[in-house]
Protein backbone atom coordinates (compact mmCIF):
# COMPACT_ATOMS: atom_id res chain seq x y z
CA UNK A 1 0.00 0.00 0.00
CA UNK A 2 1.09 3.53 -0.80
CA UNK A 3 1.26 6.19 1.89
CA UNK A 4 -1.75 8.55 1.99
CA UNK A 5 0.40 11.50 0.92
CA UNK A 6 1.04 9.97 -2.50
CA UNK A 7 -2.67 9.60 -3.34
CA UNK A 8 -4.01 12.31 -5.64
CA UNK A 9 -6.44 14.75 -4.05
CA UNK A 10 -10.08 14.05 -4.76
CA UNK A 11 -11.45 16.48 -7.36
CA UNK A 12 -13.84 19.15 -6.11
CA UNK A 13 -17.23 18.50 -7.69
CA UNK A 14 -19.98 21.06 -7.75
CA UNK A 15 -22.74 19.91 -5.43
CA UNK A 16 -26.38 20.03 -6.47
CA UNK A 17 -28.01 23.21 -5.28
CA UNK A 18 -29.04 22.87 -1.66
CA UNK A 19 -26.50 20.10 -0.92
CA UNK A 20 -23.23 20.49 0.95
CA UNK A 21 -20.15 20.32 -1.27
CA UNK A 22 -17.92 17.25 -1.02
CA UNK A 23 -15.04 17.88 1.42
CA UNK A 24 -11.41 17.15 0.81
CA UNK A 25 -9.10 16.34 3.74
CA UNK A 26 -7.84 19.96 3.77
CA UNK A 27 -11.43 21.13 4.35
CA UNK A 28 -11.49 19.23 7.67
CA UNK A 29 -8.64 21.38 9.01
CA UNK A 30 -10.49 24.54 8.05
CA UNK A 31 -13.66 23.30 9.73
CA UNK A 32 -11.80 23.05 13.08
CA UNK A 33 -10.88 26.77 12.97
CA UNK A 34 -13.29 29.42 14.28
CA UNK A 35 -15.70 30.80 11.61
CA UNK A 36 -14.10 34.27 11.51
CA UNK A 37 -10.64 32.81 10.90
CA UNK A 38 -12.03 30.40 8.30
CA UNK A 39 -13.46 33.25 6.24
CA UNK A 40 -10.10 35.01 6.21
CA UNK A 41 -8.10 31.86 5.58
CA UNK A 42 -10.24 30.48 2.75
CA UNK A 43 -9.57 31.89 -0.70
CA UNK A 44 -12.47 32.48 -3.07
CA UNK A 45 -13.96 29.27 -4.40
CA UNK A 46 -11.58 27.69 -6.84
CA UNK A 47 -12.79 27.76 -10.45
CA UNK A 48 -13.94 24.50 -11.95
CA UNK A 49 -11.29 22.50 -13.66
CA UNK A 50 -11.43 22.64 -17.47
CA UNK A 51 -12.32 18.95 -17.63
CA UNK A 52 -15.48 19.54 -15.62
CA UNK A 53 -18.42 20.51 -17.80
CA UNK A 54 -21.09 21.14 -15.16
CA UNK A 55 -21.18 24.76 -13.96
CA UNK A 56 -21.62 25.28 -10.21
CA UNK A 57 -25.06 26.89 -10.58
CA UNK A 58 -26.68 24.19 -12.72
CA UNK A 59 -29.70 22.75 -10.87
CA UNK A 60 -29.72 18.99 -10.45
CA UNK A 61 -31.68 16.99 -13.00
CA UNK A 62 -35.20 16.05 -11.99
CA UNK A 63 -35.30 12.41 -11.03
CA UNK A 64 -37.66 10.70 -13.46
CA UNK A 65 -38.60 8.21 -10.74
CA UNK A 66 -40.09 11.07 -8.68
CA UNK A 67 -42.57 12.25 -11.26
CA UNK A 68 -44.85 10.12 -13.42
CA UNK A 69 -44.03 10.26 -17.11
CA UNK A 70 -46.55 11.52 -19.65
CA UNK A 71 -47.18 7.92 -20.72
CA UNK A 72 -47.81 6.91 -17.11
CA UNK A 73 -50.17 9.85 -16.62
CA UNK A 74 -52.00 8.88 -19.79
CA UNK A 75 -52.35 5.30 -18.54
CA UNK A 76 -53.59 6.56 -15.16
CA UNK A 77 -56.11 8.72 -17.00
CA UNK A 78 -57.22 5.80 -19.16
CA UNK A 79 -57.64 3.63 -16.05
CA UNK A 80 -59.62 6.36 -14.29
CA UNK A 81 -61.84 6.74 -17.37
CA UNK A 82 -62.51 3.00 -17.46
CA UNK A 83 -63.36 3.14 -13.74
CA UNK A 84 -65.77 6.00 -14.54
CA UNK A 85 -63.72 8.44 -12.44
CA UNK A 86 -63.91 11.08 -15.14
CA UNK A 87 -62.68 13.96 -12.97
CA UNK A 88 -59.52 12.00 -12.14
CA UNK A 89 -59.13 11.16 -15.83
CA UNK A 90 -59.32 14.86 -16.75
CA UNK A 91 -56.73 15.65 -14.07
CA UNK A 92 -54.31 12.99 -15.34
CA UNK A 93 -54.71 13.97 -18.99
CA UNK A 94 -54.26 17.65 -18.10
CA UNK A 95 -50.97 16.92 -16.30
CA UNK A 96 -49.79 14.81 -19.22
CA UNK A 97 -50.67 17.57 -21.71
CA UNK A 98 -48.57 20.02 -19.71
CA UNK A 99 -45.61 17.64 -19.76
CA UNK A 100 -45.55 16.50 -23.36
CA UNK A 101 -44.13 18.43 -26.31
CA UNK A 102 -46.02 19.25 -29.48
CA UNK A 103 -46.84 16.25 -31.60
CA UNK A 104 -49.12 13.31 -32.14
CA UNK A 105 -48.97 12.29 -28.48
CA UNK A 106 -50.52 15.57 -27.48
CA UNK A 107 -53.40 15.04 -29.92
CA UNK A 108 -54.16 11.68 -28.27
CA UNK A 109 -54.20 13.33 -24.85
CA UNK A 110 -56.60 16.05 -26.02
CA UNK A 111 -58.77 13.34 -27.56
CA UNK A 112 -58.85 11.39 -24.32
CA UNK A 113 -59.57 14.47 -22.23
CA UNK A 114 -62.35 15.45 -24.64
CA UNK A 115 -64.01 12.07 -24.01
CA UNK A 116 -63.67 12.54 -20.24
CA UNK A 117 -65.17 16.04 -20.43
CA UNK A 118 -68.03 14.64 -22.50
CA UNK A 119 -68.69 12.01 -19.82
CA UNK A 120 -68.76 14.82 -17.22
CA UNK A 121 -71.27 16.65 -19.44
CA UNK A 122 -68.81 19.51 -19.89
CA UNK A 123 -69.66 19.69 -23.56
CA UNK A 124 -67.99 23.03 -24.33
CA UNK A 125 -64.71 21.84 -22.80
CA UNK A 126 -65.05 18.59 -24.76
CA UNK A 127 -65.47 20.59 -27.97
CA UNK A 128 -62.46 22.82 -27.24
CA UNK A 129 -60.24 19.79 -26.70
CA UNK A 130 -61.61 18.13 -29.84
CA UNK A 131 -60.78 21.27 -31.84
CA UNK A 132 -57.22 21.25 -30.44
CA UNK A 133 -56.97 17.59 -31.36
CA UNK A 134 -58.08 18.34 -34.94
CA UNK A 135 -55.58 21.20 -35.23
CA UNK A 136 -52.71 18.98 -34.02
CA UNK A 137 -53.63 15.97 -36.13
CA UNK A 138 -55.91 17.10 -38.98
CA UNK A 139 -55.87 13.76 -40.82
CA UNK A 140 -56.94 11.66 -37.86
CA UNK A 141 -60.51 10.38 -37.96
CA UNK A 142 -60.80 10.04 -34.20
CA UNK A 143 -60.18 13.78 -33.77
CA UNK A 144 -63.23 14.52 -35.93
CA UNK A 145 -65.21 11.84 -34.14
CA UNK A 146 -64.51 13.58 -30.81
CA UNK A 147 -65.55 16.88 -32.37
CA UNK A 148 -68.75 15.30 -33.69
CA UNK A 149 -69.56 13.82 -30.27
CA UNK A 150 -69.16 17.19 -28.55
CA UNK A 151 -71.20 19.03 -31.18
CA UNK A 152 -73.89 16.34 -31.01
CA UNK A 153 -74.08 16.77 -27.21
CA UNK A 154 -74.39 20.53 -27.72
CA UNK A 155 -77.33 19.87 -30.11
CA UNK A 156 -75.37 21.39 -32.99
CA UNK A 157 -76.56 18.60 -35.26
CA UNK A 158 -75.49 19.84 -38.70
CA UNK A 159 -71.96 20.60 -37.51
CA UNK A 160 -71.85 17.22 -35.76
CA UNK A 161 -72.87 15.49 -38.99
CA UNK A 162 -70.11 17.30 -40.88
CA UNK A 163 -67.53 16.22 -38.28
CA UNK A 164 -68.69 12.59 -38.43
CA UNK A 165 -68.58 12.71 -42.24
CA UNK A 166 -64.96 13.92 -42.13
CA UNK A 167 -64.10 11.21 -39.58
CA UNK A 168 -65.55 8.58 -41.92
CA UNK A 169 -63.63 10.01 -44.87
CA UNK A 170 -60.44 9.07 -42.99
CA UNK A 171 -61.77 5.86 -41.43
CA UNK A 172 -64.68 4.61 -43.58
CA UNK A 173 -65.04 1.31 -41.69
CA UNK A 174 -65.00 2.77 -38.17
CA UNK A 175 -68.14 1.26 -36.61
CA UNK A 176 -68.11 3.60 -33.61
CA UNK A 177 -68.31 6.65 -35.86
CA UNK A 178 -70.87 4.95 -38.12
CA UNK A 179 -73.07 4.26 -35.09
CA UNK A 180 -72.62 7.80 -33.78
CA UNK A 181 -73.68 9.20 -37.15
CA UNK A 182 -76.63 6.81 -37.30
CA UNK A 183 -77.77 7.91 -33.83
CA UNK A 184 -77.39 11.55 -34.80
CA UNK A 185 -79.43 11.11 -37.98
CA UNK A 186 -82.18 9.37 -36.02
CA UNK A 187 -82.22 12.19 -33.49
CA UNK A 188 -82.31 14.77 -36.28
CA UNK A 189 -85.25 12.94 -37.95
CA UNK A 190 -87.11 12.74 -34.65
CA UNK A 191 -86.50 16.41 -33.91
CA UNK A 192 -87.60 17.35 -37.43
CA UNK A 193 -90.79 15.24 -37.42
CA UNK A 194 -91.65 16.30 -33.85
CA UNK A 195 -91.28 19.95 -34.74
CA UNK A 196 -93.54 19.82 -37.79
CA UNK A 197 -96.41 18.48 -35.98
Amino acid sequence: PHPAASQPAAPRVAAPSGAAPTKRPADDRAAAEPPAKRQQAQPAQAPLRPTQSTPARTPPPVESACLPSCAELQQLGNNAYKARDYSKAVECFTQAIKGVGVGGGKAQLYSNRSAAYLALEKFTDALEDAKKCVSLKPKWGKAYSRKGNALHALSRFLEAKEAYDVALSFEPTNEVVQNSLKGLLQQMATAHSGGSG
